[in-house]
């Protein structure tokens, strides 16, 4: 049986399946199930833990850990999808270009490190400067106004409430796991249809 796959967007849909009957498609939506579950582990490796800035990195792990799949079996057809509950998962997956309103915040504005010198890290939450002024990395849990983390002292200001236009391509992580897999997932497939009649070739 020549099964093969084909991606829209994050979902699905097995072709090639032909008249099958009910035993036959639930065994092809288990092997479809199987091949999401190697897609979604390929989304979670590959996709979600750098490099930055060019792949998602982790932070909390809260999107990683959100990664699910739903298969659909029908009378004639197969259908899998992928996909998170996490709402800014849409946004890395998709993009967005538009405008939003941003809320008044409290911000960091600078840090001055113990030699005196001060280097603006406007918009970088938790930032961690060395003795050199060189950025090194980022703290969470400072203080509202000012918090020594080492050998720095964390700024904050206020910032009013603005739109601001946003123009972001994207880092999906969902749809590139799938194409990755695509072969593995129409392997389980196939793999899961031989169980059926292991002296008939798929």
């Amino acid at each position: 049986m020549n099964v093969s796959v084909r991606e829209q967007g994050t979902t699905l849909a097995i072709q090639g399946l032909g008249a099958l009957d009910s035993a036959a498609m639930q065994a092809a939506g288990k092997g479809l199930a199987r091949g999401l579950q190697l897609a979604i582990s390929r989304a979670q490796r590959a996709y979600l833990t750098g490099p930055r800035p060019s792949r998602l990195g982790v932070v909390t792990g809260r999107l990683r850990g959100s990664l699910s799949h739903q298969v659909d079996v029908g009378i004639d057809r197969v259908v899998g999808r992928v996909g998170t509950n996490v709402p800014y998962g849409a946004y890395h997956e998709f993009g967005f270009r538009g405008v939003v309103s941003v809320r008044e915040h409290t911000r960091t504005t600078s840090v001055t490190t113990r030699g005196g010198k001060a280097v603006d890290i406007s918009g970088r939450r938790g930032a961690v400067i060395d003795k050199g002024g060189r950025l090194v990395g980022y703290r969470r849990g400072y203080g509202a106004t000012a918090a020594k983390l080492g050998n720095v002292v964390l700024g904050t200001g206020k910032v009013k409430a603005h739109q601001r236009r946003v123009e972001y391509a994207g880092r999906p992580f969902l749809r590139p796991a799938l194409r990755d897999t695509s072969p593995q997932i129409v392997a389980a497939i196939q793999s899961e249809l031989r169980k059926m009649d292991p002296k008939k070739p798929s």
